[in-house]
């Protein structure tokens, strides 16, 4: 029997606006699954929880069977790739190639990074360019490139493709598609509008009041 990619058992949260639990779930390997709860229903919570960025006050999360909480930020941030709504606060660096060679943890060649950026969508940008001066758009897909780059085992995403038009979401959501398909990289989608949900996912969870249900697409 093959084990999890990440799970959780018993996971709880609670704080003054935000409460949920206890949560169980599962994310094999290759699985596209979305997430989809009201606003404030505590999903970007979620996503930090699950990505090791903060501590449940309850419950255990495991990547391939180990404790979370056990694991070293390096291997975390190579295993997990995390694309926030406002990735603006995710960026390190000033310029798009360096962006994208720290996600890599080396200095990559053009060829590499070209290849990264492509498969987000920006097969032609100036690896020189500086972060703040690429439209919203822009800055969204380097730093899809960039989690590309660290080649996670799974990818926890809060609202993928927001910041692009609704043609540019349908292509992205083709596109992450396909490395699922090709990589066997896991693929879980945080959102509150259902046609989102389904459009990345195979499977919808739904966060009501705090619980889960399967509701498939």
């Amino acid at each position: 029997m093959s084990i999890a990619i990440l799970s959780a058992h018993q996971l709880t949260w609670q704080s003054q606006y935000i409460t949920f639990g206890p949560l169980d779930l599962e994310f094999n390997e290759g699985e596209r699954i979305a997430i989809l709860g009201e606003e404030a229903s505590g999903l970007s919570t979620l996503l930090r929880l699950l990505s090791g960025l903060i501590q449940p006050k309850q419950g255990i999360i495991n990547l391939l069977g180990k404790s979370l909480a056990t694991v070293d930020d390096r291997q975390r941030a190579n295993m997990i790739g995390v694309l926030f709504d406002h990735v603006d606060q995710q960026f390190l660096t000033a310029t798009v190639g360096a962006e994208i060679s720290l996600a890599h943890h080396v200095e990559l060649d053009s060829t590499r990074s070209a290849a990264y950026l492509s498969q987000a969508g920006l097969a032609h940008m100036d690896l020189q360019r500086p972060l703040h001066q690429l439209s919203a758009s822009e800055r969204y897909r380097v730093a899809v490139a960039s989690v590309l780059a660290a080649k996670p085992r799974i990818i926890l995403a809060d609202e993928p493709g927001s910041a692009l038009s609704d043609h540019g979401e349908l292509e992205f959501a083709d596109s992450l598609r396909a490395l699922c398909d090709r990589t066997g990289v896991t693929m879980v989608t945080m959102t509150s509008r259902k046609s989102r949900a389904k459009l990345f996912g195979d499977q919808i969870i739904t966060l009501t009041k705090g619980r889960i249900r399967d509701e498939g697409v």
